[in-house]
């Protein structure tokens, strides 16, 4: 025999908008946790484009040229800020192999070096140099914070790819400061891949024929 329990429905109301009401809280806390997290505004399109999506292993040679080996490689970031007019000192790209999420941590990609890349190319919004860099990150800034423009592309080379095959991310972050420091104004995440290239090689024989026929061909 089981006890017998009995519930008002006054009581079983109360149960049910207590449940409820922790239910709410439970969503409304990382909620707002996330909102604040995510003060900046999103920027609108991006792109990264690599000249060469080989891994950095040494594993394929190329007689011809260095593409194909991973290194050397020139890395063009284009984006869309969300706004106009905004002023921005310095623009911080982040590499990370885990999440491209702002404010997550960040695990820098094996064998990826752009600790010597050069800024070579610029559009749009223009007049920077590059401030600081690492095997990971690069930041570019100018002398004095102007209002961006609409859609920029930046241009590096002597970037190394990293060492293995997968998918990484690409984090911008732009900034009212020269130096990339407080909160960042705009920002988003970028997907790229590191892929085995195809290597095709062939030998083909020449060959000659010869119709001879009354009629014309």
């Amino acid at each position: 025999m089981y006890p017998e329990f009995k519930f008002s429905k006054k009581a079983l109301h109360r149960l049910l908008s207590g449940l409820m009401a922790a239910l709410l809280l439970a969503v409304t806390i990382p909620l707002a946790n996330m909102i604040n997290a995510s003060a900046f505004t999103q920027l609108g399109a991006r792109s990264l484009k690599t000249s060469d999506s080989a891994p950095n292993d040494g594993s394929f040679v190329n007689p011809l040229n260095s593409q194909g080996t991973g290194t050397n490689v020139t890395y063009a970031i284009g984006y869309t800020y969300a706004t106009t007019g905004t002023n921005v000192g310095s623009v911080k790209f982040t590499f990370c192999s885990n999440s491209p999420i702002i404010g997550d941590s960040c695990t820098a990609p094996s064998g990826m070096d752009a600790s010597n890349a050069i800024l070579s190319g610029q559009t749009q919004n223009t007049g920077y140099t590059i401030g600081s860099q690492t095997a990971n990150t690069i930041v570019i800034t100018r002398n004095a914070s102007n209002p961006n423009g609409n859609a920029s592309t930046y241009t590096f080379d002597n970037v190394d790819n990293p060492n293995a095959i997968g998918t990484y991310y690409l984090r911008i972050e732009t900034f009212s400061s020269i130096d990339a420091s407080g909160s960042s104004v705009d920002g988003g995440g970028v997907a790229f891949s590191i892929a085995n290239l195809i290597k095709i090689s062939a030998r083909v024989q020449e060959q000659l024929t010869f119709c001879v026929t009354g009629n014309d061909p």
